[in-house]
């Protein structure tokens, strides 16, 4: 789907460009921050990792874990996003009864470009990938960790809703809360992919 084009009310015009492998080193990614927060750093360390490390999105991109896109408003590296394909429990998220659900791994906007409105439009991009997949995978997922209220309460208004209780991660120890959105309703018609 390479390269997407939208015009927001806020006149800003975001290129969405598939990652590849080898886009990890350059200097843009590598300066790429979200913020100094535990939840933002890893976003950041992610994004940068090298792909032999066995983690991050050069990594996710080679092993077709996940699909990511970089953001670009002219030549600044605005934001990132990502999704792949996951299996949630419902109606309890450690229920056996799993469904087929389009997972938003990462989703973050740098530092000089938060509350410009990019967020929406990345999450917008994501969506309408995940729309996509709408007949196999009807709901997509995420998780926020749960210090983030104000990322918690943005997808609220973006109509997700908490499912389960939240989780920690095995990992880092840190908690985040699972949410989830129906598709069903999600109108994909304003936007040009």
């Amino acid at each position: 789907m390479g390269c997407w084009n939208w015009r927001s009310s806020m006149s800003a015009r975001l290129e969405a460009i598939s990652f590849a492998r080898d886009m990890w080193s350059l200097p843009v990614v590598q300066r790429f921050e979200c913020g100094q927060e535990l939840w933002e750093r890893e976003i950041g360390d992610w994004l940068r990792a090298d792909p032999q490390t066995n983690f991050g999105a050069a990594f996710d991109v080679s092993n077709a874990i996940c699909r990511v896109w970089l953001f670009t408003d002219e030549d600044a590296l605005v934001g990132v996003g990502s999704i792949g394909p996951t299996f949630a429990s419902w109606p309890k998220p450690n229920s056996k009864q799993k469904f087929p659900a389009t997972a938003i791994p990462w989703l973050a906007v740098d530092t000089h470009h938060q509350r410009k409105g990019y967020g929406r439009q990345i999450l917008e991009y994501l969506l309408a990938e995940a729309s996509a997949l709408k007949a196999t995978n009807r709901f997509v997922v995420l998780s926020v960790h749960v210090g983030n209220r104000a990322v918690l309460d943005w997808y609220r208004r973006e109509n997700f809703v908490e499912f389960g209780n939240p989780r920690i991660d095995s990992d880092n120890g840190q908690t985040y809360q699972r949410m989830i959105l129906d598709l069903k309703d999600f109108d994909t018609s304003s936007l040009t992919i």
